[in-house]
């Protein structure tokens, strides 16, 4: 069935027009793609609902109709149809709503592209640079001591992290000489450090962190470039600060993600715990988000904080966004160059895929909203 014949097809189900038969080929539509790409949609009926009045609204409203329809629960197979349709209708019209549940297999994926080759997600990988200049693999690292000096021993556990402990004896000594390491994460690598006071920081891909060994007594102050999560271990003494493109934020204890990319936009700040204060003018609520732009300026909202920290928990999530970002997300966890072939399409996104999956899968799920890409090596070429 061609895509405009199958548009006035579920046009005229959801309004309800209909003939019999026309309503067992809608049915029979969805059974096929349901069996296909179980992963778009969630069994809970509820989210369901949700999903078809979100994307009858968004039809509506690009239509310009004022009514907003109202949807009314059918048994649960039906109201199903009704979600995948009006789901289909936003692919075309407006965007992407895709929910991928992560107890499915790659392999269930829709497979509208089939590259010569793949390219699988990125993991843990990442490299420690020691004061001295010595450059080690995490990532090849044996579990265990890693190095020890000035006091401080750095170890590599099992569970893929690196943690600092300094000895009680030397820890905050004064005149002793501060050793700076790095961790440095690759595209398409991510890593956790815990740093010698106890804070914790996650690392995105195409990220570091710079910090002294052991935190001088009266701060802890930390370089980042490009995305980290920290939970900071209180300690009234000494303040936390995180510099990072041209913004510096100051905490004493809290929960915050920090996005300080060189490609993007702007630098954003979001704090989900405590306070925390922006080059000495700006204090973040729980919920809110700061957005440094390029002249300085800082602009506060409140956010969604889980879609900021969804990296962290190995998803990707949309809202709304633009074509070109969300491809910069995947170039960057994919290690892959991103190429437009012709004019930026202008579809935005919304919704979630787990990390851990190939890249010819998550593109497939981008794929329907009418944007086509290719694999070519390490370059994902993007055309209408």
């Amino acid at each position: 069935m061609a895509d405009d014949q199958l548009i006035q097809l579920i046009e005229k189900y959801l309004a309800g027009k209909a003939t019999e038969d026309e309503k067992l080929q809608v049915e029979a539509w969805y059974e096929q793609q349901a069996n296909e790409n179980k992963h778009f949609y969630n069994n809970d009926a509820e989210q369901i609902r949700l999903a078809a009045e979100r994307s009858l609204k968004a039809i509506r409203e690009k239509l310009n109709e004022q009514e907003t329809p109202i949807i009314t629960m059918r048994p649960r197979r039906l109201s199903v149809i009704i979600a995948a349709a009006a789901s289909i209708l936003i692919f075309i019209s407006v965007g992407a709503y895709f929910l991928l549940q992560h107890n499915q297999a790659p392999h269930q994926v829709a497979k509208n592209i089939v590259p010569k080759n793949d390219i699988l997600p990125g993991g843990n990988k990442a490299y420690l640079i020691l004061s001295n200049g010595q450059r080690v693999s995490l990532t090849g690292a044996a579990n265990g001591t890693i190095t020890r000096h000035a006091g401080i021993t750095v170890t590599k556990t099992a569970d893929g992290q690196i943690v600092y402990q300094a000895d009680s004896a030397v820890a905050g000594a004064k005149g002793a000489a501060v050793a700076y390491n790095t961790v440095e994460t690759p595209k398409g690598g991510q890593y956790q450090v815990v740093l010698s006071d106890g804070s914790h920081v996650w690392l995105n891909a195409a990220s570091s962190l710079r910090y002294p060994a052991q935190f001088a007594a009266n701060e802890r102050r930390v370089e980042l470039t490009g995305e980290a999560y920290f939970e900071v271990a209180k300690d009234k003494t000494r303040p936390f600060r995180v510099a990072s493109n041209n913004q510096i934020v100051e905490v004493l204890g809290t929960h915050f993600n920090i996005n300080s990319y060189a490609d993007e936009p702007t630098t954003l700040t979001t704090l989900l715990e405590g306070s925390v204060k922006i080059n000495s003018n700006t204090i973040l609520k729980p919920g809110e988000q700061a957005s440094l732009v390029k002249n300085g300026n800082v602009n506060v909202k409140a956010v969604d904080t889980d879609e900021a920290v969804a990296w962290k928990n190995g998803i990707f999530q949309f809202d709304n966004t633009g074509l070109e970002a969300v491809m910069r997300q995947l170039a960057r966890w994919y290690d892959v160059e991103i190429q437009y072939d012709g004019k930026v399409p202008n579809r935005t996104f919304t919704g979630k895929i787990h990390k851990d999956i190939n890249a010819s899968d998550a593109l497939s799920i981008l794929k329907f909203t009418k944007v086509n890409f290719k694999i070519d090596g390490k370059k994902i070429i993007v055309t209408q």
